[in-house]
């Protein structure tokens, strides 16, 4: 049995002076102070900021109970409590403004680096790195985190029994999805459903944890390449073959059933190119139109197609649309990223003190534009919550200015064009190696940057920044407030695009390892640490990871 000083949501009320205060004289209740704290520990977290603005009997009764401290400190930091956690709710409280801390001044703790070769497939989710080490054999590697408790561990499978295509994995659910591919055309043959941790069937997948891979209705060009993505029961996978043809397919891993199917054609009027969870049931796909000048985001809803397979034609619950183009310039591609998965918190046994909650996640929205002298690299981000709560309302297009200007921030900022994890939670990283090599860590928590906005202390305030690395000076930390504009004269646009959503930035220069040849070529953010990809001339890769 969990004991009430390891368990948070068991308000402790015996620590402090709270329990030497007979009762409430300032709010006229005559309740006693502890009855007081467990009816404060019910309340969300606004509510709670306002009880405690509204008298100094309150205040001082929230700023002396150590739950109720963490409880606010999870709030702002985008975490929830972890499961059976041994540490005391003090200790929990105090990594927990440690790891903020490290994260606001990109002060990491230890640095690590894993070398692989650059042509084996690899995936990383939930803090563990993974890659092939041959046709049929897979590493594993769990990145460690200082202030969570989580140790470095790593294992392999040596051989699965047939050759990998592809992979992902939820460390979650225990869970590693495998790609075989098979015949010489290179077409994909069928999912595998394993265990993470012993490569043998997943108990929660009925036998014999296979889904046969079912193509399009005609015969299909060769797969150039694969996007698996997992969410609870849902594996969805899309193939981009030649010629512009892309298929999506959503599967109950547990059931081994098709959930949906949308195979899109280069004649069809709609042109798959990139898709993410929203939640547990709700997909969002970035399409073009039949001229592909018009890009837009669809919303389907899984729960209403998972006792039938959907298709293209069936309606989607809402779209998204973008903003009109320059007559100068063109959309060339609009592709979606987010992490983690709005899958389960971590299991019971994993015994980390806080995670990061699934309702604090950035969607972002990497897109490319042609102009007619050159090509721009845009990137919008957003809240999940930005289209969630859209999806309840009777509307179903939303034109950009109807969600685009307040709740997203659209800035001239590069994303890798390699298929990387660059942001996790509220967090977005990205990286320059010209002619130093810096990366930057922008956080879009709300919460937390009105809080820093608010104190002296932290940094620099600055109006706008729309220009990927033109504030003053490489290193630093600073907060933008203001609204971002991409201006017209650019030409990018028809109009003015202003955006507002606040965010932190910081800042770091790295040394590359190896040799001067050498460069960074990608940033990516995970829970507790930043991985640098460095590629060299050797076929190597090292990825450098700096821990937290």
């Amino acid at each position: 049995m969990t004991s009430p000083a390891s368990d948070p949501t068991i308000v402790q009320v015996g620590l402090s002076s709270v329990a030497n205060r007979p009762s409430s004289p300032e709010l006229g209740l005559g309740l006693p102070s502890e009855l007081i704290v467990l009816i404060l520990a019910c309340l969300d977290l606004q509510t709670l900021l306002k009880c405690k603005q509204s008298c100094r009997f309150l205040k001082s009764l929230i700023e002396e109970n150590l739950s109720l401290q963490y409880k606010i400190e999870l709030s702002v930091a985008g975490m929830e409590d972890g499961r059976n956690c041994t540490l005391s709710v003090a200790e929990r409280l105090s990594r927990l403004k440690r790891l903020q801390q490290s994260w606001l001044e990109l002060r990491w703790s230890e640095e690590q680096t894993l070398v692989k070769s650059s042509r084996r497939v690899w995936e990383i989710a939930g803090g563990v790195w993974g890659c092939t080490t041959g046709p049929r054999g897979l590493f594993f590697a769990q990145l460690p985190s200082v202030l969570r408790g989580i140790s470095s561990r790593e294992w392999s499978i040596q051989d699965v029994g047939f050759t990998i295509r592809d992979f992902t994995i939820d460390p979650s659910q225990d869970l590693l999805v495998i790609l075989e591919l098979s015949n010489s055309a290179g077409h994909p043959r069928s999912l595998y459903f394993l265990s993470l941790s012993s490569g043998r069937p997943h108990p929660l997948s009925i036998a014999p944890g296979i889904i046969h891979v079912q193509g399009g209705p005609r015969a299909l060009p060769h797969p150039r390449t694969f996007n698996i993505q997992i969410c609870a029961e849902f594996v969805a996978m899309m193939i981009f073959y030649e010629a512009g043809v892309a298929e999506l397919m959503v599967y109950d891993w547990r059931q081994l059933k098709t959930s949906m199917a949308l195979g899109v054609f280069s004649h069809f009027p709609q042109h798959l190119v990139s898709f993410a969870f929203l939640s547990t049931s709700l997909l969002l796909v970035s399409s073009f139109s039949e001229d592909y000048a018009y890009p837009q985001l669809k919303v389907y809803n899984l729960g209403s197609a998972h006792e039938r397979e959907a298709s293209v034609d069936d309606p989607c619950l809402c779209t998204f649309g973008f903003p009109m183009t320059h007559y100068e310039a063109v959309f060339m591609d609009v592709s979606i990223r987010v992490d983690p998965s709005p899958s389960p918190s971590p299991g019971p046994s994993s015994g980390v003190p806080f995670c990061t909650s699934i309702a604090h996640r950035l969607i972002v929205i990497a897109i490319t534009i042609a102009r007619q002298t050159d090509i721009v690299a845009l990137t919008i981000v957003a809240p999940v919550q930005t289209f969630l709560d859209r999806t309840h309302l009777l509307e179903t297009y939303f034109p950009w200015d109807k969600w685009g200007p307040s709740g997203t921030c659209l800035l001239f900022l590069p994303t890798s064009d390699i298929w990387v994890r660059c942001v996790y939670g509220s967090r977005l990283a990205v990286v320059t190696s010209s002619p130093t090599a810096v990366f930057w860590v922008f956080d879009f928590n709300q919460l937390a940057v009105r809080r820093m906005a608010s104190t002296s202390d932290h940094g620099q305030i600055v109006a706008s920044w729309d220009k990927y690395g033109e504030a003053e000076g490489d290193e630093g930390f600073r907060i933008v407030l203001e609204p971002s504009i991409i201006r017209r004269c650019e030409k990018i646009f028809l109009e003015d695009i202003p955006t507002s959503l606040p965010y932190t930035v910081t800042s770091s220069r790295i040394d590359k390892h190896g040799e001067d040849r050498s460069y960074i070529f990608a940033a990516m953010v995970n829970p507790d640490s930043v991985i640098l990809a460095e590629e060299g001339y050797d076929e190597t890769r090292n990825n450098r990871i700096l821990v937290f």
